[in-house]
Protein backbone atom coordinates (compact mmCIF):
# COMPACT_ATOMS: atom_id res chain seq x y z
CA UNK A 1 0.00 0.00 0.00
CA UNK A 2 1.54 3.75 -0.69
CA UNK A 3 1.45 6.51 0.92
CA UNK A 4 -1.46 8.01 -1.03
CA UNK A 5 -3.73 5.16 -0.60
CA UNK A 6 -2.80 5.65 3.10
CA UNK A 7 -4.04 8.56 3.23
CA UNK A 8 -7.31 7.89 0.82
CA UNK A 9 -8.12 5.54 3.52
CA UNK A 10 -7.64 6.90 6.93
CA UNK A 11 -10.22 9.65 6.95
CA UNK A 12 -12.70 7.51 5.63
CA UNK A 13 -12.44 4.90 8.80
CA UNK A 14 -12.49 8.02 10.41
CA UNK A 15 -16.12 9.35 9.53
CA UNK A 16 -17.04 5.42 10.39
CA UNK A 17 -15.82 5.86 13.50
CA UNK A 18 -17.54 9.20 14.10
CA UNK A 19 -20.72 7.86 12.44
CA UNK A 20 -20.41 4.42 15.05
CA UNK A 21 -19.51 6.85 17.88
CA UNK A 22 -23.05 8.70 17.58
CA UNK A 23 -25.21 6.46 16.85
CA UNK A 24 -23.75 4.11 19.91
CA UNK A 25 -24.47 7.66 22.49
CA UNK A 26 -28.16 7.83 20.95
CA UNK A 27 -28.72 4.62 21.63
CA UNK A 28 -27.48 4.82 25.06
CA UNK A 29 -28.85 7.66 25.25
CA UNK A 30 -31.93 6.08 24.28
CA UNK A 31 -31.92 3.65 26.65
CA UNK A 32 -31.53 5.75 29.47
CA UNK A 33 -34.47 7.85 28.68
CA UNK A 34 -36.52 4.43 28.12
CA UNK A 35 -35.59 2.87 31.67
CA UNK A 36 -36.60 6.26 32.89
CA UNK A 37 -39.63 6.18 31.45
CA UNK A 38 -40.17 2.17 32.21
CA UNK A 39 -39.35 2.63 35.99
CA UNK A 40 -41.49 5.56 36.64
CA UNK A 41 -44.53 5.51 34.94
CA UNK A 42 -47.75 4.99 36.33
CA UNK A 43 -46.73 8.01 38.91
CA UNK A 44 -47.25 11.34 39.79
CA UNK A 45 -43.87 12.48 37.38
CA UNK A 46 -45.53 10.17 34.37
CA UNK A 47 -48.87 9.12 35.07
CA UNK A 48 -49.23 6.79 31.63
CA UNK A 49 -46.92 3.92 30.28
CA UNK A 50 -46.69 0.36 30.64
CA UNK A 51 -46.87 -0.50 34.47
CA UNK A 52 -44.59 -3.37 36.17
CA UNK A 53 -48.67 -5.24 37.00
CA UNK A 54 -51.81 -3.90 37.61
CA UNK A 55 -55.03 -5.09 38.85
CA UNK A 56 -58.29 -4.59 37.67
CA UNK A 57 -60.92 -4.57 41.00
CA UNK A 58 -63.83 -7.05 40.43
CA UNK A 59 -66.59 -8.55 43.07
CA UNK A 60 -68.23 -11.07 40.93
CA UNK A 61 -68.58 -13.08 43.95
CA UNK A 62 -70.02 -13.50 47.62
CA UNK A 63 -66.86 -13.95 49.07
CA UNK A 64 -65.33 -10.98 47.16
CA UNK A 65 -68.33 -9.18 48.31
CA UNK A 66 -67.66 -10.11 51.84
CA UNK A 67 -63.99 -9.23 51.54
CA UNK A 68 -65.07 -5.68 50.67
CA UNK A 69 -67.49 -5.07 53.51
CA UNK A 70 -64.90 -5.99 55.63
CA UNK A 71 -62.50 -3.61 54.19
CA UNK A 72 -64.97 -0.44 54.59
CA UNK A 73 -65.54 -1.92 58.17
CA UNK A 74 -61.63 -1.86 58.31
CA UNK A 75 -61.99 1.66 57.46
CA UNK A 76 -64.54 2.95 60.07
CA UNK A 77 -62.47 1.07 62.67
CA UNK A 78 -59.43 3.04 61.55
CA UNK A 79 -61.06 6.79 62.34
CA UNK A 80 -61.50 5.30 66.06
CA UNK A 81 -57.66 5.05 66.21
CA UNK A 82 -56.92 8.17 64.71
CA UNK A 83 -55.84 9.97 67.85
CA UNK A 84 -53.36 7.15 67.98
CA UNK A 85 -52.23 7.39 64.76
CA UNK A 86 -52.13 11.11 65.20
CA UNK A 87 -54.34 11.60 62.16
CA UNK A 88 -55.72 14.18 63.87
CA UNK A 89 -59.37 13.19 62.67
CA UNK A 90 -61.63 14.60 65.78
CA UNK A 91 -64.80 12.38 64.84
CA UNK A 92 -65.80 9.23 63.00
CA UNK A 93 -66.25 9.39 59.43
CA UNK A 94 -70.18 9.15 58.60
CA UNK A 95 -71.16 5.92 56.08
CA UNK A 96 -71.91 8.49 53.41
CA UNK A 97 -68.18 9.86 53.65
CA UNK A 98 -67.19 5.43 54.03
CA UNK A 99 -69.27 5.29 50.28
CA UNK A 100 -67.46 7.76 48.90
CA UNK A 101 -64.23 6.17 49.45
CA UNK A 102 -64.07 4.25 45.82
CA UNK A 103 -60.79 2.74 46.48
CA UNK A 104 -62.35 -1.06 46.06
CA UNK A 105 -65.48 -0.08 43.38
CA UNK A 106 -65.69 -2.28 40.67
CA UNK A 107 -63.63 -2.44 37.73
CA UNK A 108 -61.35 0.06 39.30
CA UNK A 109 -57.84 -0.32 37.74
CA UNK A 110 -54.84 -0.18 39.74
CA UNK A 111 -51.67 0.00 37.73
CA UNK A 112 -48.81 -0.56 39.97
CA UNK A 113 -44.65 0.41 39.31
CA UNK A 114 -41.30 1.06 40.64
CA UNK A 115 -41.75 4.34 41.73
CA UNK A 116 -45.69 4.75 42.52
CA UNK A 117 -48.97 3.74 41.17
CA UNK A 118 -52.21 5.00 39.38
CA UNK A 119 -55.56 4.61 39.86
CA UNK A 120 -58.29 4.44 37.19
CA UNK A 121 -61.55 4.32 35.70
CA UNK A 122 -62.87 1.01 33.80
CA UNK A 123 -62.89 3.76 30.73
CA UNK A 124 -59.10 4.46 31.26
CA UNK A 125 -59.35 7.90 32.66
CA UNK A 126 -56.83 8.73 35.62
CA UNK A 127 -58.36 9.30 39.39
CA UNK A 128 -55.07 9.83 40.95
CA UNK A 129 -51.50 8.84 41.05
CA UNK A 130 -48.80 8.28 43.88
CA UNK A 131 -45.37 8.49 44.57
CA UNK A 132 -44.09 5.48 46.38
CA UNK A 133 -43.94 1.99 46.96
CA UNK A 134 -45.78 1.39 43.62
CA UNK A 135 -44.72 -2.99 43.82
CA UNK A 136 -46.25 -2.81 47.90
CA UNK A 137 -50.38 -3.45 46.82
CA UNK A 138 -51.03 -3.30 50.83
CA UNK A 139 -49.09 0.21 51.35
CA UNK A 140 -50.22 1.47 47.85
CA UNK A 141 -53.80 0.83 49.35
CA UNK A 142 -53.02 2.67 52.25
CA UNK A 143 -51.90 5.50 50.67
CA UNK A 144 -55.11 5.64 48.30
CA UNK A 145 -57.41 5.18 51.13
CA UNK A 146 -55.83 7.89 53.25
CA UNK A 147 -55.25 10.56 50.77
CA UNK A 148 -59.18 10.40 50.33
CA UNK A 149 -59.62 10.23 53.46
CA UNK A 150 -57.66 13.76 54.32
CA UNK A 151 -59.75 15.23 51.41
CA UNK A 152 -63.22 13.65 53.18
CA UNK A 153 -61.99 15.31 56.64
CA UNK A 154 -61.00 18.43 54.89
CA UNK A 155 -57.29 18.02 56.07
CA UNK A 156 -54.61 20.69 55.48
CA UNK A 157 -52.67 18.35 53.92
CA UNK A 158 -54.37 15.12 53.06
CA UNK A 159 -51.31 12.99 52.30
CA UNK A 160 -50.17 13.30 55.66
CA UNK A 161 -53.09 10.92 56.34
CA UNK A 162 -51.60 8.71 54.12
CA UNK A 163 -48.16 8.32 55.30
CA UNK A 164 -49.18 7.98 58.68
CA UNK A 165 -51.36 4.99 57.40
CA UNK A 166 -48.71 3.56 55.55
CA UNK A 167 -46.08 4.39 58.78
CA UNK A 168 -48.40 2.56 60.71
CA UNK A 169 -48.87 -0.57 58.83
CA UNK A 170 -44.97 -0.74 58.65
CA UNK A 171 -44.52 -0.72 62.40
CA UNK A 172 -47.66 -3.00 62.99
CA UNK A 173 -46.35 -5.67 60.34
CA UNK A 174 -42.58 -5.16 62.12
CA UNK A 175 -43.99 -5.49 65.61
CA UNK A 176 -45.97 -8.47 65.01
CA UNK A 177 -43.15 -10.32 63.32
CA UNK A 178 -40.65 -9.22 66.48
CA UNK A 179 -42.90 -10.71 68.83
CA UNK A 180 -43.91 -14.03 67.08
CA UNK A 181 -43.16 -16.58 64.08
CA UNK A 182 -46.61 -15.71 61.75
CA UNK A 183 -47.57 -16.41 58.30
CA UNK A 184 -48.34 -12.69 58.45
CA UNK A 185 -44.55 -12.26 58.88
CA UNK A 186 -44.46 -12.95 54.60
CA UNK A 187 -45.56 -9.22 54.81
CA UNK A 188 -41.91 -7.90 56.03
CA UNK A 189 -40.28 -9.94 53.65
CA UNK A 190 -43.06 -8.60 50.89
CA UNK A 191 -42.08 -4.97 52.41
CA UNK A 192 -38.52 -5.70 52.59
CA UNK A 193 -38.29 -6.78 48.34
CA UNK A 194 -40.27 -3.74 47.83
CA UNK A 195 -37.75 -0.97 49.02
CA UNK A 196 -35.58 -3.43 47.28
CA UNK A 197 -36.30 -2.88 43.81
CA UNK A 198 -37.04 0.97 44.27
CA UNK A 199 -32.91 0.85 44.96
CA UNK A 200 -32.11 -1.66 42.20
CA UNK A 201 -34.23 1.18 40.09
CA UNK A 202 -31.94 3.50 40.80
CA UNK A 203 -28.87 1.71 40.62
CA UNK A 204 -29.57 0.87 37.39
CA UNK A 205 -30.25 4.44 36.37
CA UNK A 206 -27.10 5.56 37.70
CA UNK A 207 -25.41 2.89 35.43
CA UNK A 208 -26.85 4.19 32.78
CA UNK A 209 -25.77 7.70 33.35
CA UNK A 210 -22.16 6.63 33.22
CA UNK A 211 -22.58 4.78 30.10
CA UNK A 212 -24.24 7.52 28.64
CA UNK A 213 -21.61 10.18 29.80
CA UNK A 214 -18.94 7.90 29.19
CA UNK A 215 -19.80 7.71 25.62
CA UNK A 216 -20.23 11.74 24.69
CA UNK A 217 -17.10 12.70 26.38
CA UNK A 218 -15.14 9.80 24.43
CA UNK A 219 -17.07 11.20 21.12
CA UNK A 220 -16.42 14.83 22.04
CA UNK A 221 -12.74 13.82 22.15
CA UNK A 222 -12.38 11.87 19.72
CA UNK A 223 -14.60 14.15 17.15
CA UNK A 224 -12.83 17.47 18.73
CA UNK A 225 -9.09 16.47 19.62
CA UNK A 226 -8.77 13.64 17.84
CA UNK A 227 -7.68 11.91 20.69
CA UNK A 228 -9.50 8.83 22.82
CA UNK A 229 -8.72 7.18 25.56
CA UNK A 230 -10.65 4.27 23.90
CA UNK A 231 -9.56 1.27 26.29
CA UNK A 232 -9.99 2.98 29.73
CA UNK A 233 -13.54 4.86 27.87
CA UNK A 234 -14.48 0.95 26.64
CA UNK A 235 -14.08 -0.79 29.55
CA UNK A 236 -15.97 1.57 31.96
CA UNK A 237 -19.03 1.43 29.54
CA UNK A 238 -18.88 -2.36 29.28
CA UNK A 239 -18.76 -2.55 33.23
CA UNK A 240 -21.47 0.18 33.94
CA UNK A 241 -23.53 -1.79 31.19
CA UNK A 242 -23.13 -5.12 32.49
CA UNK A 243 -23.94 -4.13 36.21
CA UNK A 244 -27.26 -2.48 34.78
CA UNK A 245 -27.82 -5.95 33.34
CA UNK A 246 -27.30 -7.38 36.11
CA UNK A 247 -29.45 -4.87 38.23
CA UNK A 248 -32.66 -5.17 35.72
CA UNK A 249 -32.25 -8.96 35.80
CA UNK A 250 -32.55 -9.24 39.47
CA UNK A 251 -35.32 -6.69 39.82
CA UNK A 252 -37.14 -9.03 36.98
CA UNK A 253 -36.73 -11.84 39.32
CA UNK A 254 -38.16 -10.09 42.64
CA UNK A 255 -41.25 -8.84 40.77
CA UNK A 256 -41.32 -12.59 39.23
CA UNK A 257 -41.34 -13.97 42.50
CA UNK A 258 -43.68 -11.77 43.98
CA UNK A 259 -46.21 -12.19 41.02
CA UNK A 260 -46.77 -15.86 42.35
CA UNK A 261 -46.92 -14.41 45.89
CA UNK A 262 -49.58 -11.88 44.75
CA UNK A 263 -51.58 -13.85 42.32
CA UNK A 264 -51.93 -16.49 44.93
CA UNK A 265 -53.57 -13.91 47.25
CA UNK A 266 -55.84 -12.82 44.73
CA UNK A 267 -56.88 -15.62 43.87
CA UNK A 268 -57.50 -16.82 47.62
CA UNK A 269 -59.78 -13.42 47.90
CA UNK A 270 -61.50 -13.33 44.83
CA UNK A 271 -61.57 -9.88 44.39
CA UNK A 272 -60.01 -9.05 40.83
CA UNK A 273 -57.58 -10.08 38.36
CA UNK A 274 -53.91 -9.41 37.82
CA UNK A 275 -51.94 -8.78 34.97
CA UNK A 276 -48.10 -8.47 34.51
CA UNK A 277 -47.32 -7.05 30.92
CA UNK A 278 -44.41 -8.35 29.26
CA UNK A 279 -44.34 -6.20 26.25
CA UNK A 280 -41.90 -3.93 28.42
CA UNK A 281 -39.25 -6.31 29.43
CA UNK A 282 -39.04 -7.22 25.73
CA UNK A 283 -38.37 -4.33 24.60
CA UNK A 284 -36.51 -3.35 27.40
CA UNK A 285 -34.34 -6.29 26.89
CA UNK A 286 -33.68 -5.91 22.84
CA UNK A 287 -32.84 -2.23 23.64
CA UNK A 288 -30.06 -3.68 26.09
CA UNK A 289 -28.65 -6.19 23.80
CA UNK A 290 -28.41 -3.74 21.21
CA UNK A 291 -26.15 -1.47 23.51
CA UNK A 292 -24.05 -3.75 24.33
CA UNK A 293 -23.15 -4.42 20.89
CA UNK A 294 -23.01 -1.04 19.08
CA UNK A 295 -20.69 -0.77 22.19
CA UNK A 296 -18.08 -3.46 21.43
CA UNK A 297 -18.38 -2.88 17.33
CA UNK A 298 -17.00 0.99 18.35
CA UNK A 299 -14.43 -0.53 19.98
CA UNK A 300 -13.59 -3.09 17.08
CA UNK A 301 -13.66 -0.33 14.64
CA UNK A 302 -11.56 1.82 16.60
CA UNK A 303 -8.94 -0.78 17.24
CA UNK A 304 -8.81 -1.52 13.50
CA UNK A 305 -7.76 2.16 12.55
Amino acid sequence: MNKEEIYTIRPTRSKLLIVWSILELCTVSLLFAMSFFFLFANSKLIQRGPPAFQLRIQSDSIFAKNTFQLVQQGLKFATYLSNDLNIYINETIPETYLQQIDSNYDNNLYQFNVFGFCRKTQFDKILNCYNGQGINIAACFLQDIGTQLGNLTNQADPSNVSTKLVSFYYNLVDQICSDSDKKLCALQTYNTMSRIVQYLGISSLICLAVTTSTSFFEMIGYCVFAKSLARVFFIVKVISMLVFVFTICILYCIIMVMKNFLTDLITQFQIGTLEFPSIKWITWGVLTLMCLIIVVKRYLIYQSI
